[in-house]
């Protein structure tokens, strides 16, 4: 590995995209793995709160929210979302089923008001 032929060899192999796309996706699938084992663990999932909750964390996270840069980069995720197919297309799923299920509750709306507005008048009639 250390030998001229050997840096040569990993030297191609890493130049190599489709070799670099399975590394990625083997790492992936394993830091998942790892990630999904840590999320389970008692004594990380404490750590992690204790790290959370110090003051200091706090503090930074807070800062960081703040600056420019950050609001920045939200911009740029939100601009490169609004352009992939898929955030369009669940964008739109949830639009149709708001304006579908936005119908009943402008319906209920109006005759919870008709019917406050029947009780009014009744109020008004008896006095």
């Amino acid at each position: 590995m250390t030998s001229e032929e050997g840096k040569a060899f990993w030297g191609q192999l890493i130049d190599d995209p489709k070799f670099g796309v399975k590394v990625a996706d083997s790492m992936q699938t394993k830091n998942e793995e790892v990630l999904k084992r840590l999320m389970k663990d008692p004594d990380y999932q404490t750590m992690m709160m204790e790290v959370m909750h110090d003051p200091e964390m706090e503090q930074a996270t807070l800062e960081l929210m703040k600056s420019k840069e950050f609001r920045e980069q939200i911009m740029t995720v939100i601009e490169e979302s609004m352009q992939n197919p898929r955030f369009q297309a669940s964008l739109q799923k949830i639009a149709s089923e708001s304006e579908s299920g936005g119908n009943s509750d402008s319906e209920e709306g109006n005759n919870r008001e008709s019917s406050s507005e029947d009780e009014n008048s009744n109020e008004s009639e008896e006095e």
